[in-house]
């Protein structure tokens, strides 16, 4: 999946239908972004100055080699491999935590996309010139 987004803190930008955060995408500070899937995270970090703009997040979650982007800077290493049940936009699954930033464009492929990412990020930073 790809999202352009510009948020704060603590804000769900997916999660799976069912359970809370057992797959989910949530910014944990005001530099972190993690990816969740069965109590193992993966997680990234950008410099806390440029947290209130426009960023491009990019994730492929397969268990032992995922993925997890922001503004065309990756990191990989593992999360679990639980099934999502259906996805919940903008908000934990309960919808108790909504989303307060702004999701421009969110891009969710149900296969692995690994060897298209780089051609997916340059297309919507090519339409929305974030790096």
């Amino acid at each position: 999946a790809s999202i352009v987004f510009n948020s704060p803190t603590g804000d769900f930008f997916f999660d799976d239908d069912n359970d809370v955060n057992v797959n989910s995408l949530w910014t944990i500070s005001t530099d972190t972004i993690r990816l969740y899937n069965n109590n193992i995270p993966l997680v990234h970090s950008i410099a806390p100055d440029v947290w209130g703009d426009r960023h491009l997040t990019s994730f492929v979650s397969d268990g032992a080699n995922s993925k997890l982007g922001i503004d065309g800077s990756f990191t990989s290493g593992t999360t679990g491999t639980d099934p999502m049940s259906g996805v919940t936009l903008g908000s934990a699954a309960t919808g108790l935590i909504p989303l307060q930033g702004t999701m421009q464009e969110v891009v969710i492929y149900g296969s692995n996309q690994s060897a298209n990412l780089s051609d997916i990020e340059t297309n919507i930073n090519a339409f929305y010139s974030i790096y």
